[in-house]
């Protein structure tokens, strides 16, 4: 958990043979001392504030002809300490929060189409590629067993998964008329950021202190994905992730009639290696899903 600046009263950083109170550490420990509340009432509040009005556009999103991308983030808080009984007892709270919206620019490669179109009606003739039957062999003239091509690459709607073109369904069109890296769009990774700390301080004489200190803080953050979904499929905003965080899998939410069998995305990445060169990468490259990314807490010894 880190603290917030503003509450910050003093902090010290140790690097080697610390003393007991401190433990074992293989790193540097942060000690920090946050404020208190005095004989006067004090207190601070700020805004940090930046949006796209004060941003200059991407160099890829110009290349690709793209609007620039909204971009929201505001830091607010405020810190208030003072006395409760004087010379005796004080507080001292604090709260910041953080709304962020960061435009991302994804860049990423789906199947044309005129590939879409093949691979969900099966009719390869226009690829320029012969596919052939796995399933079917036959022997050669020279004894040896040879592969059965299909005829006129058309893939009988038997062999074709109807798992694998309902997802091929879901995708959106490309933004651009290449083979690859065409299609761009501008999702939001968005943050919700709240978090207070409150301290009570009790002198002891006049030279002792008591003090008891409570702190929360909630952070969410989205990762958008790679792949937008259609907003009637109800599945969510996303199709497909770059495979960090944590996942939400795309099972829960399906209608029982688009029960995606473990296959499916193995034959959709079979799909998309026949349509595309053998250096190009598949769009099936995780299993669909949302990610929602817990914040990462910080260690601190907080006084």
């Amino acid at each position: 958990m880190v603290p917030i600046v503003d509450s910050i009263q003093e902090y010290r950083v140790l690097t080697s043979n610390y003393s007991a109170e401190y433990g074992e550490s293989a790193g540097a420990v942060t000690a920090v001392d946050t404020k208190s509340g005095t004989n006067e009432f004090h207190g601070s509040a700020w805004e940090f504030l930046r949006n796209d009005k004060l941003n200059a556009n991407t160099f890829f999103n110009n290349s690709q002809g793209a609007a620039r991308p909204s971009f929201r983030r505001n830091e607010f808080g405020a810190t208030f300490g003072g006395p409760i009984i004087r010379n005796k007892t004080f507080f001292f709270a604090d709260y910041q929060g953080i709304r962020l919206s960061q435009p991302q620019t994804i860049t990423t490669t789906i199947p044309t189409l005129a590939q879409r179109q093949m691979a969900i009606t099966g009719d390869f003739s226009g690829l320029g590629t012969t596919i052939y039957n796995p399933f079917a062999t036959t022997t050669g003239s020279d004894g040896q067993t040879v592969r059965v091509a299909f005829p006129n690459n058309r893939i009988p709607a038997s062999l074709l998964d109807p798992a694998a073109g309902r997802i091929l369904r879901l995708l959106p069109n490309p933004t651009s008329s290449a083979s690859t890296n065409n299609f761009t769009f501008n999702p939001a990774l968005t943050q919700q950021t709240d978090q207070f700390d409150v301290r009570i301080d009790q002198s002891v004489g006049t030279s002792d202190r008591l003090f008891f200190r409570y702190g929360y803080d909630n952070s969410t953050q989205v990762v958008p994905g790679a792949l937008p979904a259609p907003a009637d499929a109800g599945i969510g905003p996303y199709l497909a992730t770059n495979g960090q965080g944590i996942t939400t899998p795309l099972l829960s939410p399906v209608p029982p009639h688009w029960v995606f069998p473990a296959s499916t995305l193995t034959i959709s990445r079979v799909v998309c290696r026949a349509l595309q060169s053998r250096d190009s990468k598949c769009w099936a490259t995780t299993p669909p899903s949302l990610r929602t990314v817990r914040s990462p807490r910080s260690r601190w010894i907080l006084p």
